[in-house]
């Protein structure tokens, strides 16, 4: 099959144009194929001066266009410059492309761009970079620590830890803390040289060269706040960060939402926004919702720990949840009796069975589902009266577990609860991040497992139930397939900072009225 290989400098806006018809045609004909070359103007002389002594051509400009018959090295068939292969597009495929001046030097100033950028990230160091967000949270140490551990995440130089927080600048106290835990892992020196962590203070710093970004911010509704209030918060911080991604974060970038809050609203803002990345790589921690769950259902059945599967986790987690518990199962050990254990004497020396695994439910062991619920409920809400934070070692080890299945160097056959954009499986409408079950293809993409079992009418119900009670918030936020947002009620980021100050002010007072603050929130607005 020929091909064609156009060669020039980056800033070259003949160059460009060329290239930009190019891939027009690559994309709209399945056998238009070509291959670019470039080359900066110091070497570009050389370049092409070598070419024309090969091929005893007489090319002094940029570009230098030839076609090949096939792609494994051939006789070059010299087009010519620009204005030949205008001719050649127009003979074979009848296309004219008008572009200009000033558009064909903006894309030239783009490429060239583009061309350093690819330089410049060529000469970095081979090294995973993680971007977290949320830094001062308790939850950071614990998992930089974890990842540290999976040796598939490692590229040849191991693994950098990029940490930006939103308040770092307000909260002296955090900062402090959150620095010297950065001096800390930094002196363990795991990777030899280069230091592990990096503290810094801009967004946009963070996650343009990030191959992992984990955001672990704490979002709570404060209580002056109302639910409207608190969701255009939300919103309005998760669109901004989305906007920031589609700019300047890598095409292959993984986002990984493990904050408290509303998860799955927070990502579903995000897949709404966030068009330029792949959306498949966008996902939602939900499955330490069920980690409580098992330790109940252990004490109450006595089965251990460890030969119980987690529950699927179903939900706008955050705004709605549905802990699938009369579907949990177990690893059950069973007796198989041989035929001759009927008649065998007692004090037989021959086997008389053998014992297998079987997976098996454990509805039929438990008693009251509701009794479980209800336990884990104000077991959590004890925890929560003692330590005033949300739990951090059940979503540590759920992000965790997420990125050693994803970096596995085989994908397996697990399925894990997770928060993924729906395809419409289950019944649940396209489009929105939802809780439920997943499974890894064969393209590392996290899609929902649509052969889960689901074993009763009940499991059913409930599960509508969680995208029907959030239909209006979906609606309202536009996060639908192809759904138009309602406006929000922040206009400007400057307006959202002061509404974060307003906010913090309210945290460290605590004692002003509800009645004044709602007069506080309309001056503000």
């Amino acid at each position: 099959m020929p091909y064609f290989v156009i060669n020039g400098k980056p800033s070259c806006p003949n160059f460009v144009h060329a290239i930009y018809v190019a891939q027009y045609l690559a994309d709209k004909l399945p056998n238009f194929v070509f291959k670019k070359v470039e080359k900066l103007s110091m070497d570009w002389a050389i370049y092409l001066e070598q070419l024309n002594k090969e091929n005893k051509w007489y090319v002094s400009e940029s570009p230098l266009i030839w076609k090949e018959i096939n792609m494994w090295g051939g006789k070059k068939h010299l087009i010519g410059g620009l204005s030949e292969f205008w001719e050649h597009v127009y003979c074979y495929y009848g296309l004219e492309s008008l572009i200009s001046k000033q558009e064909l030097e903006f894309l030239a100033a783009d490429n060239l761009k583009f061309f350093k950028e690819n330089m410049a990230a060529s000469s970095i160091q081979d090294v995973q970079v993680i971007a977290i967000l949320g830094a001062s949270s308790p939850m950071t140490c614990f998992l930089i620590l974890e990842l540290v551990e999976i040796k598939t995440l490692w590229k040849s130089q191991g693994i950098i830890f990029k940490l930006y927080d939103y308040h770092q600048t307000t909260d002296l106290k955090k900062l402090e803390i959150t620095t010297e835990y950065v001096m800390y892992l930094n002196s363990l020196k795991r990777f030899g040289k280069h230091e592990m962590v990096y503290l810094c203070e801009h967004l946009k710093e963070v996650i343009q060269d990030a191959d992992i970004v984990i955001d672990i911010e704490d979002f709570f509704k404060h209580d002056v706040e109302t639910e409207a209030m608190f969701l255009n918060r939300c919103s309005f911080r998760m669109r901004m960060f989305a906007e920031l991604l589609n700019h300047v974060a890598k095409r292959s970038v993984k986002v990984i939402m493990a904050t408290s809050g509303p998860v799955c609203f927070m990502t579903s803002c995000i897949s709404a926004t966030c068009r330029r990345k792949k959306l498949s790589n966008i996902v939602a921690i939900t499955a330490d919702k069920a980690f409580p769950y098992i330790t109940s259902v252990s004490e109450t059945t006595g089965v251990p720990v460890d030969r119980i599967s987690a529950p699927a986790v179903w939900g706008f987690v955050g705004m709605n949840q549905f802990v699938d518990v009369r579907n949990i199962v177990y690893k059950a050990e069973m007796y198989r009796p041989f035929k001759r254990s009927l008649t065998a004497p007692k004090d037989t020396s021959l086997p008389l069975g053998t014992v297998h695994t079987e997976i098996r439910i454990m509805s039929y062991m438990l008693k009251s589902v509701t009794d479980i619920s209800d336990e884990v409920e104000e077991h959590t809400k004890k925890m929560l009266a003692k330590i005033h934070r949300p739990p951090i070692y059940s979503k540590v080890r759920a992000t965790v577990s997420l990125l050693k299945l994803w970096s596995a160097s085989e994908i397996g056959d697990e399925i894990i609860s997770l928060g993924v954009a729906s395809n419409g499986s289950f019944n649940i409408p396209k489009g929105i991040v939802f809780s439920q079950p997943v499974k890894l293809d064969h393209n590392r993409k996290w899609i929902p497992y649509s052969k889960f079992p689901l074993m009763n009418d009940v499991s059913r119900s409930e599960i509508k139930k969680c995208y029907t009670s959030v239909h209006a918030t979906l609606v309202r936020f536009g996060l639908f397939e192809n759904a138009q947002a309602a406006q929000s009620q922040f206009y400007t980021e400057e307006e959202y900072d002061a509404y974060e100050r307003y906010l913090e002010g309210i945290a460290v007072q605590g004692e002003q009225s509800t009645e004044s603050s709602n007069a506080d929130l309309t001056y503000v607005f």
